[in-house]
């Protein structure tokens, strides 16, 4: 159900539903240090170069200096703003038509569902943190956990982990 909504979501929109629910909404609120990003989207570095690589090229942000730090911060554009506030019209409008489409009330059960399943974004708190921990020897077991959970899983093709490595 989340692929197929996912799906009709991105023919209206200039972002993906994953990048939108991760990598985009930190960025609403002003620049942030791309180093940070990590933790505020709860995605990998390698899905946070993507996005960051996409969304510049696209014109939806831009990368620059961190003022009297080192590193660099990405903030959208006045165009990246723009999409993104689009974005939230186009999920009204998305949600709007599945219920002509499949029948009112069908979804508030169906996000209720999901929301027992997250809980929260906070990891020690959700029942998913149990299918998340990485097997004894595995490259991801020497990382630290994280802190943070995907609003809406990133799979990149190499390791099938929801955010994205």
């Amino acid at each position: 159900v989340l692929q197929a909504f996912a799906a009709d979501f991105e023919q209206r929109s200039a972002f993906s539903l994953t990048a939108l629910a991760n990598f985009v909404r930190p960025l609403e609120a002003g620049p942030v240090a791309v180093a940070e990003l990590p933790r505020h989207a709860g995605i990998s570095e390698a899905a946070i170069m993507q996005a960051t690589r996409y969304l510049t090229n696209a014109k939806l942000a831009v990368l620059e200096p961190v003022s009297g730090a080192k590193g660099k911060q990405l903030r959208l554009t006045d165009r990246g703003l723009g999409a993104y506030a689009d974005c939230a019209t186009n999920l009204q409008l998305l949600e709007g038509s599945w219920e002509e489409r499949f029948g009112a009330g069908w979804m508030d059960p169906l996000r209720d569902v999901l929301n027992e399943l997250v809980v929260s974004r906070d990891l020690a708190a959700s029942p998913l943190r149990q299918g998340l921990t990485a097997a004894d020897g595995c490259w991801r077991a020497s990382l630290p956990p994280p802190a943070t959970l995907p609003e809406y899983p990133m799979i990149l093709g190499r390791g099938w982990w929801p955010d994205g490595a």
